[in-house]
């Protein structure tokens, strides 16, 4: 080593004769302290005694003893392990070998060498030791006249000719030179790749110096490390034999809905994928495989085809109800809603959910029209018909009627252009009139006779009266019989006698309609008429009541409380920890209740009905929902029983306290209403724990697909019960704005639940529309009707507007 150590100084390397260096043989000294260039060392490439001939890479000894031809063959063999007499095929090695004879002081008739060339096999040509013949056109360096004797067969270097070629007799004494080519293992072939030998390598199983390997991998497989390596001067490789990795693929997207699995090796970490790796897809329940089932990783990295997807199936979609909507969509769990329009009723399911196998879980429903004359008689008011229509209904007002504020109005047939005889007045009667002979006439009000004045003294009278005929359904007046019939009719009444022969008897007759609670009390006050006037009065109509239970009632009695607590509670069903009856006895306590409502002597004791009720609510804390239908029931008959009573002639003064308690009743059972949690079958929770952990997965999600059905059936059976006590005050609602004195703004109910009553109207015939019925009903928030579940408070309105036509006379 030569050179400074400082900034800028260059240090030089070399090797001693038999070493060869490996490394940077200059280095720089950098200004971050450091050498250039990689570190330097000599290496020995030949064993000991062996010098190396680094053009050729091959390594030679110079023997020190002397042997015949064939002693000193022997000894390359024994001391090269496996060398041999030196082979010259270039003017290099033969000027190598000259220089190191000269300098080892071989230079007299004492310093002949053998070489590796004799003629021993085929005396026709010399061979070299390695097995190759010296042709003419090979590198030779034979003395002057040499080869000369046939006999003498082996070739040495005689230095006194100039180190050139001399034949000699092979059983001479001579030094020797042993070769020894630096040979290097055969490298193997990568697992899944090839080995190539390139270069001066003619035999694929012996590398020597210099010679290299070419390595390369099978389709669908990466080479790491080398493509090449080189056979060393120390029989080593320049590197390690490359391996050959499977290439790999990008990470499968596993499709949603779905899942993957690997169809080569059920063990795969399902991560990281190869060459040849094949994955597998599947769907869930209700959903199709669009796309290829498997696909196979390849050669250039890539998937032999495009990832699938899981789309759910689609159930054929139903046709819209007439009069009615439908809205969702028709996929796998799509939920379908069924509506009708205003005036009609749903009949069948509400909703429908698209299964798996295609189908729904119900059929689409129909709508029919609602007869609103048939569900609400009341609905059209007082002397009014109700004629159902498609989808709606309209109201018409009876003969001798026409639309007036509030309703159907008598029409006052006296102030218009109807006109009596001269010597008689019209008196106007609900739906008709009728005519009557002035004082001092008699007659039947058609025909009218003046009297002729005694001086009788009062006393009791029998006078004839004609029966008068009752206002005809098509003209709305009055109408004589062709042939009146006369009957006798004793009447007592006080007369007296004026203090003029000229003053005429005066009497108050009622003219009040029975069960026509709209019009005035009616008191008149008329000439006495000769004839008395029977009119026909119109029923109203029939309540249409609710089928009641065949159970027995006749031991239970609103008039005792207690003893009836005492039966709806038996002593043996002993109350909670918190103090409430249990929820099967609170179930049939309102089943009773139902049957009792529909007795004769609970209809006439509302108040006493909303006491036990709210008594049973208190006592039983939360009720299930069968107890909540139950309970609805009882609603049901304390609203028939009010609209009985509008019926009957009730005026809303009158009702108005029984409503509020029926109001404040629908409050207690809404506020007493649970919202029941369904849970998965004991059954199916047992079947689950036998399962394998593989297949429990797929369980667990029919189980949960069962329980969320119960749970929708919960909630349908909580709106029914919402939706039917909401169209029970309703139908109160509008019985009692068609009742007495109905003009004036009531308000219902002190709880949670509120009524406002108010009716509005409009002008008369050919006027505005009229609100004949309108109101709303406030439901707490716990009870709003929405199709998933709970919302936020809704404010319903129970308002039936409807435009009335007027009926001309």
């Amino acid at each position: 080593m030569s050179g400074g150590h400082h900034y800028g100084d260059v240090v030089t390397f070399q090797c001693s004769s038999g070493f060869v260096p490996v490394g940077s043989s200059e280095r720089t000294c950098q200004a971050d302290q450091t050498w250039s260039g990689t570190d330097f060392s000599c290496h020995r490439p030949c064993q000991r005694e062996y010098i190396l001939f680094e053009a050729e890479g091959t390594c030679l000894k110079f023997a020190d003893d002397r042997e015949t031809y064939q002693g000193s063959r022997d000894s390359c063999r024994e001391y090269g392990n496996g060398g041999k007499l030196v082979v010259i095929k270039t003017p290099a090695m033969d000027e190598f070998i000259e220089t190191n004879l000269r300098n080892m002081g071989r230079n007299d008739s004492d310093g002949e060498t053998w070489i590796g060339l004799d003629n021993l096999t085929d005396q026709g040509n010399f061979v070299w030791s390695d097995g190759s013949v010296l042709s003419t056109q090979d590198y030779q360096n034979w003395g002057i006249g040499q080869p000369d004797i046939d006999a003498e067969r082996c070739v040495e270097i005689w230095p006194q000719s100039g180190y050139k070629w001399n034949n000699i007799p092979c059983h001479d004494s001579n030094y020797y030179i042993c070769q020894k080519a630096v040979k290097c293992a055969r490298p193997t072939a990568p697992e899944n790749g090839a080995m190539t030998p390139s270069g001066s390598q003619q035999d694929p199983v012996k590398f020597f110096y210099q010679d290299t390997a070419e390595f390369s991998c099978n389709a669908g497989y990466g080479l790491t490390g080398q493509t090449s390596i080189s056979c060393r001067e120390d029989g080593s490789w320049s590197s390690g034999v490359p391996t050959c990795t499977a290439v790999p693929c990008p990470q499968p997207t596993v499709p949603v809905n779905g899942e993957m699995t690997s169809g080569s090796d059920p063990d795969h970490d399902m991560v990281n994928f190869t060459f040849q790796d094949t994955v597998s897809f599947t769907c869930d329940l209700g959903y199709d495989l669009v796309g290829a089932e498997s696909v196979t990783c390849q050669a250039d990295s890539t998937w032999s085809d495009s990832f699938p997807t899981c789309t759910p199936v689609q159930c054929p979609m139903p046709e819209t109800p007439a009069n009615g909507a439908m809205t969702g969509l028709n996929f796998y769990q799509d939920v379908l809603e069924f509506t009708c329009e205003s005036g009609y009723d749903l009949i069948g399911e509400a909703w429908a959910t698209c299964h798996a196998d295609r189908t729904w879980s119900a059929r689409a429903p129909t709508c029919t029209d609602i007869n609103e004359c048939v569900v609400s008689p009341w609905i059209c008011g007082r002397n009014s018909a109700c004629v159902n229509l498609d989808g709606s209904f309209d109201c018409k007002c009876l003969a001798g009627y026409e639309m007036g504020p509030g309703g159907c109005q008598d029409i006052d047939e006296c102030s218009s252009k109807v006109t009596c005889s001269e010597d008689t007045f019209c008196v106007n009667d609900p739906g008709t009139y009728h005519c009557v002979c002035r004082e001092g006439f008699t007659g039947d009000g058609v025909t009218c006779t003046e009297i002729v004045t005694t001086s009788t003294p009062a006393s009791l009278t029998t006078v004839q009266s004609t029966t008068m005929t009752a206002v005809t359904p098509t003209t709305g007046k009055y109408t004589s019989p062709p042939t009146p019939t006369p009957t006798t009719t004793t009447t007592t009444d006080s007369i007296q006698r004026s203090t003029s022969p000229n003053t005429p008897f005066k009497t108050t007759t009622a003219t009040t309609q029975p069960g026509d609670a709209m019009e005035p009390d009616g008191k008149t006050t008329e000439p006495f008429p000769t004839s008395t006037v029977t009119l026909i009065s119109h029923e109203p109509p029939k309540s249409s009541s609710l089928p009641v239970s065949e159970a027995t009632t006749a031991d239970l009695q609103l008039d005792d409380p207690g003893k009836l607590l005492e039966q709806l509670f038996p002593s043996g069903d002993s109350p909670s920890d918190d103090g409430k009856v249990d929820s099967t006895t609170c179930t049939e306590a309102m089943k009773t209740l139902a049957k009792l409502s529909r007795t004769p002597s609970a209809k006439d004791s509302t108040d006493k009905m909303v006491t036990i009720f709210n008594t049973v609510v208190t006592m039983c804390g939360t009720l299930p929902l069968d107890a909540q239908a139950e309970g609805g029931y009882v609603v049901g008959a304390m609203t028939d029983s009010i609209m009985q009573s509008v019926l009957e002639g009730a005026s809303m003064k009158e009702l108005a306290p029984k409503a509020s308690a029926v109001v404040d009743t629908v409050a207690s059972l809404m506020e007493s209403g649970g919202s029941e949690t369904v849970v998965d079958d004991e059954d199916d929770v047992i079947a689950l724990s036998r399962l394998p952990p593989r297949k429990r997965d797929e369980f667990q999600k029919q189980m949960e697909k069962k329980r969320q059905q119960k749970q929708k059936q919960q909630w349908a059976l909580q709106r029914e019960v919402t939706q039917r006590l909401q169209k029970d005050l309703d139908n109160m609602a509008d019985a009692l704005l068609g009742s007495v004195d109905s003009g004036e703004r009531v308000e219902l109910g002190s709880k949670a639940v509120q009524m406002v009553l108010d009716k509005s109207s409009g002008g008369r015939l050919g006027g505005a529309a009229v609100a004949a019925h309108a109101g709303r009903v406030t439901f707490p928030h716990a009870h709003a009707l929405y199709n998933g579940g709970i919302i936020g408070d809704v404010e319903m309105k129970v308002e039936n507007a409807v435009t009335w036509c007027g009926v001309s006379t």
